[in-house]
């Protein structure tokens, strides 16, 4: 997997700020199909994640992505509906949020570079946790999270 050069932005409806230390990291899959069969079998799901808990982001397809948690644990999430440019390395992805959680029903939205209006955007669905990958979903331990 190769970092993203994007921007990675959130913006809080209910909130007033967030430390850039609390920041996602994206990364962008060299190829996103080994890691979609990667996933293997998922457990419980979740509605919710808090957002200060998402350590990184995997886009995997237009309408799917992996939230991985401090903790380790990660989850993958089937979007509502597809994300338009949601794999352009280039572009800049904002969340909004109605709570200090990233939950089901809220947005992620998908800026082309240098854009002033989003390219796409999509409602995140549950988050089902990946309980035994098919394959190993390691993160690059080089990269540092984008501010």
């Amino acid at each position: 997997m190769k970092s993203a050069t994007a921007v990675l932005v959130a913006f809080f409806m209910a909130l007033s700020s967030t430390p850039s230390s609390a920041m996602p990291r994206i990364f962008y899959p060299e190829n996103p199909q080994e890691v979609e069969a990667a996933i293997g079998e998922t457990g419980k799901r979740r509605m919710c994640m808090s957002f200060e808990d998402i350590s990184a982001v995997i886009p995997v397809k237009s309408n799917m992505a992996i939230f991985v948690g401090k903790n380790g644990e990660k989850y993958v999430n089937n979007f509502i509906s597809g994300c338009k440019g949601l794999l352009d390395p280039e572009g800049t992805l904002q969340f909004q949020l109605t709570s200090a959680r990233f939950c089901r029903n809220d947005r992620l939205y998908v800026f082309a570079r240098a854009a002033a209006a989003p390219s796409g955007s999509c409602a995140v669905g549950d988050f089902k946790l990946i309980v035994e990958p098919a394959r190993a979903l390691t993160l690059p331990e080089d990269t540092q999270p984008v501010n």
